[in-house]
């Protein structure tokens, strides 16, 4: 009973989170230039860089503290402080505010980040596999939704509800850990660590040179990201922010379609037929999501 409660609540906090953090991602022009009058593509894209280094900073100290307190009580008091930094964005009406209390909303939402390291802690190894293609899927289908409701509040109400939306999407998993610690009777002592986990270990080199490639593929994700929905907007004379956050998030569908047919085909062809098979067809979506004929 515990368990199946467990892995349902997990699922559920990576899907609210997910959503919450990437809701804002394709809109970042649409919220400066409506909030603080500021349209310099410039200013955007340095403002995406430092909240990719506050998260990379913020996550390994969480990491330590974790050694020392267990998540479910550590994500309480970061989600709920995350949260009223959310509200302090939703009010904040200078630029510089802005960016103090988002970087430091940032730094404790990193923290959610342990959700991964826990939920394939708490499998078994063979199941690591699954855990693993499991969180992509919600990966996909989080951006998806992300995309579709941070479109739907900034084309119905303004751009700055996003964060209030976040701040309640912080409270939801609250309330979340807070049910997990009362169901499982979790103490706030961290979990005991095997040796194996706490065992310092080198990389090997495929991890080194998989890194790299992951590297490329976001460095080129997020050449476009930002902008995209802006640019769609202006190719395709439709104003209309939530058909634009549905165009965004073509390459998610895309992605769910290739996890979807090649599960099985992983296991029985040539990783490299099955990454060929990939590429075209996210080819084909990109194809059609850049299309101007839209």
């Amino acid at each position: 009973m515990k368990q199946p409660a467990l892995k349902s609540s997990l699922v559920l906090l990576t899907i609210i989170s997910v959503v919450c953090d990437t809701m804002i991602l394709p809109f970042y022009p649409q919220f400066f230039s409506a909030q603080f009058g500021l349209q310099s593509s410039n200013h955007i894209g340095a403002y995406i860089a430092v909240c990719c280094i506050t998260v990379m900073c913020a996550f390994p100290v969480w990491a330590k503290i974790a050694q020392h307190v267990h998540e479910l009580y550590l994500w309480v008091i970061t989600q709920i402080i995350a949260g009223l930094l959310g509200v302090a964005c939703f009010y904040s009406e200078n630029v510089w505010s802005f960016w103090l209390l988002s970087q430091l909303m940032l730094v404790f939402k990193a923290s959610y980040l342990l959700i991964y390291p826990f939920v394939l802690s708490i499998e078994e190894k063979q199941q690591h596999l699954g855990v693993v293609a499991l969180f992509s899927v919600l990966l996909h289908f989080g951006g998806i939704g992300g995309a579709l409701l941070g479109g739907l509040i900034i084309q119905s109400i303004e751009p700055r509800f996003l964060y209030l939306v976040m701040a309640a999407g912080d409270s939801l998993q609250v309330m979340l850990c807070l049910y997990l610690i009362y169901l499982l009777k979790v103490s706030y002592k961290p979990r005991e660590l095997t040796a194996s986990s706490v065992k310092r270990q080198r990389f090997p080199g495929y991890i080194i040179r998989l890194g790299v490639i992951s590297m490329g593929v976001y460095f080129s994700m997020f050449l476009a990201t930002p902008y995209f929905t802006l640019l769609w907007q202006q190719v395709s004379e439709f104003s209309n922010a939530l058909l634009a956050g549905a165009v965004f998030a073509i390459p998610a569908w895309v992605a769910l379609v290739i996890l979807i047919t090649t599960r099985n085909k992983a296991a029985t062809n040539k990783h490299s037929k099955t990454i060929a098979y990939a590429l075209v067809l996210s080819s084909i979506g990109l194809f059609i999501q850049l299309s101007s004929h839209w």
